[in-house]
């Protein structure tokens, strides 16, 4: 049972659990010091007025002091391996992103050259979107840039993905739903480049209302 919870962890949920912990760690490390200062105090009147009384209620402190180092000793555990938990769940993620993102930029970098040279993407290392293109040094957010330019770059960025799925050994198609309505006549022509590039290893499907725009690619048309 939790090992399948540890499978299913997160690094966040990881991370507010060993928060919690330690803050259960350090209350009971007070009510422990605060039960032994009290402990001492009941001796010293034990001492002091010989009350059998006391002995009891000191035997008793006593017994919950014990109670509380044994769940001090089991939540410590458990914080340490939260702690682990969530060092490894953090290494994995930094893998993953490593693993995907590199190959991206790579696969996309062709394609972009041969519709906004001299620029290269950045993703986001979490969700893999993009965040901004880079032009002669300069980041310009995504989201800022011309509606063709967006569909632009996010097409060959799909392509890239597309590219690297394959090279994994997965099955991979890339779809374009009216992707490109927003880009020029003159990005147009370029975009039929960056598709017949991407077509020399991938299947590409176009869904279209707008026939005229991808007549001139040379691929099969089916109407329906």
């Amino acid at each position: 049972m939790r090992q399948r919870e540890r499978d299913n962890a997160d690094p966040e949920t990881v991370r507010l659990t060993l928060t919690t912990r330690r803050k259960a760690l350090e209350s009971i490390r007070r009510d422990m010091a605060a039960l032994k200062d009290e402990a001492l105090t009941l001796e010293g009147e034990l001492r002091a007025q010989g009350a059998a009384g006391l002995g009891e209620e000191i035997a008793r402190l006593e017994g919950e002091i014990g109670t509380l180092e044994t769940r001090l000793s089991r939540l410590q555990l458990e914080a340490d391996a939260s702690r682990l938990l969530h060092s490894t769940l953090i290494g994995a993620q930094r893998e993953a992103r490593e693993h995907w993102l590199g190959p991206i930029k790579t696969q996309v970098a062709p394609y972009l050259k041969l519709i906004h040279p001299g620029t290269e993407i950045e993703l986001d290392d979490t969700t893999l979107e993009i965040r901004s293109l880079h032009r002669a040094g300069v980041a310009e957010d995504f989201r800022r840039l011309s509606a063709g330019a967006r569909e632009q770059v996010a097409v060959v960025t799909r392509i890239a993905l597309a590219h690297v799925l394959k090279k994994g050994g997965h099955p991979a198609a890339v779809i374009l739903d009216d992707a490109l309505v927003n880009t020029d006549e003159k990005r147009l022509e370029r975009m039929h480049l960056v598709l017949q590039k991407a077509a020399e290893d991938l299947q590409i499907i176009v869904l279209t209302c707008r026939e005229r725009d991808f007549r001139d690619l040379g691929a099969p048309i089916f109407r329906l």
